[in-house]
């Protein structure tokens, strides 16, 4: 996969784009790796930096092998698969399960620094799929943008088919995803991608929810999951601009 990526990101890097044709199926495969795409977008495992350039090592761990490359690779080979709108669904939907499954499995009694590292490592990386959306919007403009957003908000109402590793559903996963999904079916068509800027925050409020936390600590997670996803959207805005 890494060999996979790193011919993708110099194709992308040379300027010469990625071919329609691969880019649901080269979206499905890094689906796949989900748990090591969020790490590269703002994790906080120090093996995923010193393993990112061309040559770094993929190495085992207790639930499989991992694989990293830098960010400012990964983002750019992102932003062409995102042409096709179904495979940016498809990159969407598989952080979508990561995020809820990922906090549903957390301990509600863990340390508040455990918990905000967790809900703010999933709102960087949907921050940067919100600047992504930002960025395809404004090169296709018009038309073309709607059309893009329409066939985007079509594949996020359907459950994801890449799921994380090892982390299965719970209630609390299924009601986070599920009221998510709901809420995209009554956006009009022209606030589609600004839309998208409020799942990481609709994602912490219903896990704080599901948790019964008290309103002063659900509102700090709730701020912290909208200044991280901000921070995430800004940069990747700069870096495709």
């Amino acid at each position: 996969m890494k060999k996979v990526f790193n011919a993708v990101s110099d194709s992308v890097e040379d300027g010469h784009g990625l071919p329609a044709e691969i880019r649901r199926p080269l979206a499905e495969a890094l689906a796949g790796y989900t748990d090591d795409l969020q790490e590269v977008l703002d994790g906080t495992d120090s093996r995923y930096h010193n393993a990112g350039g061309p040559s770094g090592a993929v190495w085992k761990g207790s639930d499989g092998f991992h694989v990293s490359v830098y960010k400012t690779s990964l983002v750019p080979v992102l932003r062409a698969l995102s042409e096709s709108p179904e495979a940016y669904a498809v990159l969407r939907n598989a952080q979508t399960d990561w995020g809820a499954r990922t906090l549903a499995a957390a301990p509600a009694d863990s340390s508040d620094a455990a918990l905000t590292t967790l809900v703010t490592v999933n709102a960087a990386a949907l921050g940067t799929y919100d600047g992504i959306a930002a960025d395809v919007g404004r090169a296709k403009k018009g038309t073309s943008g709607e059309e893009w957003a329409d066939t985007v908000y079509g594949a996020l109402r359907e459950p994801s088919r890449f799921l994380p590793r090892a982390l299965p559903s719970t209630a609390v996963s299924d009601e986070i995803t599920r009221s998510w999904r709901g809420t995209l079916t009554t956006v009009p068509g022209g606030e589609r991608i600004d839309h998208l800027k409020k799942q990481s925050t609709h994602t912490c409020k219903a896990w704080s929810d599901a948790h019964e936390f008290t309103a002063e600590k659900r509102a700090a997670y709730v701020a912290d999951c909208r200044e991280r996803a901000e921070d995430s959207y800004q940069d990747v805005v700069r870096s495709l601009s």
